[in-house]
């Protein structure tokens, strides 16, 4: 006996075209969460990174202010830091009496 396909209009047929969409829809979001983990995970160093420089960077004015010297070069350093972290985020800062800067993330001191 030999099975043929069945027809394009036939029920068995559509619920093999359906299955094949939502494997392939399946595919499609497994990989969109693959590729979002990634430019989560991305984000999340460079957002590290750069408040690590800019702590190491207020530490340094800090000092530097401390022994009455101007640290401008430093600030302009930790102004840097703090645009390139502005675009990965959205952030705010203060300054803080002692010229540090104090990095908010939504209500997160970072």
């Amino acid at each position: 006996m030999t099975r043929s396909l069945p027809r394009p209009h036939h029920p068995r047929a559509q619920h093999l075209n359906a299955g094949c969409r939502i494997q392939h829809a399946h595919a499609d979001l497994f990989q969109q969460r693959i590729d979002l983990n990634q430019r989560v995970s991305s984000m999340a160093e460079q957002i590290n990174a750069a408040s690590t420089n800019i702590a190491s960077l207020n530490y340094q004015i800090k000092q530097v202010e401390l022994n009455g010297d101007d640290a401008n070069d430093l600030r302009d350093q930790r102004d840097l830091a703090l645009d390139a972290l502005a675009a990965v985020t959205q952030v705010t800062y203060t300054e803080q009496p002692d010229k540090t800067v104090t990095v908010y993330l939504g209500a997160m001191n970072l």
